[in-house]
């Protein structure tokens, strides 16, 4: 198994970071390592109870038109030794007069691969809406390449890998593998789906008994664009309280806080700071993420300690 890490290190570095990855349309998330069914159908079900994980994203406070992200995913095991399970997404991501508004289902089917370690394997599919309203803009000059109004009804589907033990995992998906035109009736548009790969990394490092340490890593490849990683360091103290550090390639450093309220309830929190280089920091207040997960099965349950 050793072996097997080595090879995903090498894969990692060898393979994805000289990779060269139009603009980014999948929604962002600074916590995502709290919930990793966002970019991986093949976290379905790893913590090994139902849950459900609300999150809200304001982007770039006090810029008009700015991003905006409400989530829900919810997923669960349908098996008794709970191998396989069943999740659901619903978003809805706004920016300016553009919006996507998508419902997608999720399932994982895992194998044991030996006494520490965990393959899963995810699939998932579903439909979404684009819009682009450009009758709000109120143009004088109305572009011809973007040629007017879009109503768009797509599908989609997506696959990913999830390896785990209790305290490391790494992870490779494409959520959404098919790549289609959103403006039918217009050839020279740039309106369209494209692909995203996903890659990440984690392992736990225990300090004493009151305080572990988690370094992750995660890789967004979008074809033609930059690759975007995104590097964090988080802090977990007596098993009640995250405390981390993320920095988003060219485009952010942000500060999370996640923390156990009950058996049931967790909630967290994530601040952006705009980086300077992209001139975003002196016209807006920052971006804020509020997440709130609920697990359905009380701590004193649980067959060992989750910290991813």
């Amino acid at each position: 198994m050793k072996n097997l890490i080595r090879l995903i290190l090498i894969y990692t570095v060898v393979v994805l970071l000289p990779s060269r990855v139009t603009a980014q349309q999948q929604a962002l998330y600074a916590q995502y390592m709290f919930n990793q069914m966002v970019i991986n159908p093949a976290y379905t079900g790893s913590n090994g109870y139902t849950r459900g994980v609300f999150s809200l994203r304001q982007q770039w406070v006090g810029l008009e038109g700015a991003p905006n992200t409400q989530t829900f995913t919810i997923d669960a095991p349908i098996n008794k030794n709970r191998s396989a399970a069943l999740g659901a997404i619903l978003i809805a991501d706004k920016i300016g007069v553009t919006s996507q508004n998508g419902a997608f289902l999720t399932y994982s089917k895992s194998v044991r691969l030996n006494e520490t370690y965990k393959l899963s394997m995810g699939l998932q599919g579903g439909v979404y809406n684009y819009k682009f309203e450009e009758s709000k803009l109120n143009n004088i000059d109305p572009d011809p390449i973007i040629g007017g109004d879009i109503n768009a009804l797509r599908s989609n589907f997506g696959l990913g890998l999830f390896l785990e033990s209790q305290r490391f995992f790494f992870g490779l998906s494409i959520p959404q593998t098919i790549e289609s035109s959103l403006d039918l009736n217009n050839e020279d548009s740039d309106a369209k789906a494209r692909r995203h790969y996903f890659t990440n990394m984690g392992y736990v490092i225990t300090l004493n008994k009151d305080l572990k340490l988690k370094p992750n890593v995660l890789a967004t490849m979008v074809e033609g664009n930059p690759l975007q990683i995104d590097f964090n360091m988080s802090l977990f103290i007596r098993e009640l309280l995250w405390f981390g550090l993320s920095y988003r390639s060219f485009d952010a450093m942000d500060v999370i806080l996640q923390a156990r309220l009950t058996d049931r309830i967790q909630f967290g929190y994530a601040y952006d700071f705009a980086n300077t280089k992209t001139g975003l920091r002196r016209i807006n207040g920052g971006s804020h993420e509020f997440m709130l997960t609920f697990n359905l099965l009380s701590r004193d349950k649980y067959t060992s300690p989750r910290y991813f």
